[in-house]
């Protein structure tokens, strides 16, 4: 026997009916301003979701954040270097640094 059709729209997000708790005083509240509970709580809840995802996916990058941001510190010291005393000067700063420790460049 082959599937029912289905009747929601084509693209329709699929929905799932659940119970949900407010405070009588909010939903007589909401119910007197005709506010429509469905809407009000999957906005709501979006909002909590992406929130949480997004803090989430901060804390899981919190370490590339930090070592991206540190490069750009130190690359902004050094176009200050540049700013300040011209590309030619600290060109041969760079050469000096380079040649005496290539790894002591931002020290």
């Amino acid at each position: 026997m082959p599937p029912a059709p289905s009747r929601r729209a084509p693209g329709a997000v699929s929905r799932r009916a659940t119970n949900v708790t407010l405070p009588d005083t909010l939903l007589r509240q909401a119910r007197a301003l005709e506010i429509n509970l469905s809407q009000a709580c999957e906005a709501g809840l979006q909002d909590a979701v992406a929130e949480r995802t997004r803090a989430l996916w901060l804390a899981e990058n919190r370490a590339a954040i930090d070592a991206w941001n540190e490069t750009r510190s130190q690359e902004a010291a050094l176009d200050a270097w540049v700013e300040a005393f011209g590309p030619e000067f600290v060109e041969e700063k760079v050469k000096v640094v380079f040649e005496d420790d290539p790894e002591d460049i931002w020290n």
